[in-house]
């Protein structure tokens, strides 16, 4: 899967869909905004499917801290929460 979304959209592979929609799966999977509030504050993307489940994909991912610098997660760190709308078959 890839997002539409972003200016360098990453494939990724599914590791799990959630059974709670969008407006219910918390963004960070721990608490806080859910995936619905994030993706309006954060991303200005206004979801149309809001009953639909979210898509999981789980660590290994690697983020920048700092121009250069690079910091690769543990595998059961980190989540994303993406929903099935901003996704399409890579």
């Amino acid at each position: 899967m890839t997002p539409t979304y972003g200016s360098h959209p990453e494939p990724f592979i599914i590791s799990d869909v959630t059974v709670s929609s969008v407006g219910q799966v918390p963004a960070f999977g721990w608490g806080g905004p859910s995936v619905l509030s994030y993706f309006a504050t954060k991303k200005r993307i206004t979801l149309k499917h809001m009953s639909w489940p979210c898509v999981v994909q789980r660590g290994g991912v690697v983020h920048r801290t700092r121009p250069g610098k690079r910091l690769l997660l543990r595998a059961t760190q980190h989540h994303h929460y993406y929903p099935l709308e901003v996704l399409r078959l890579a």
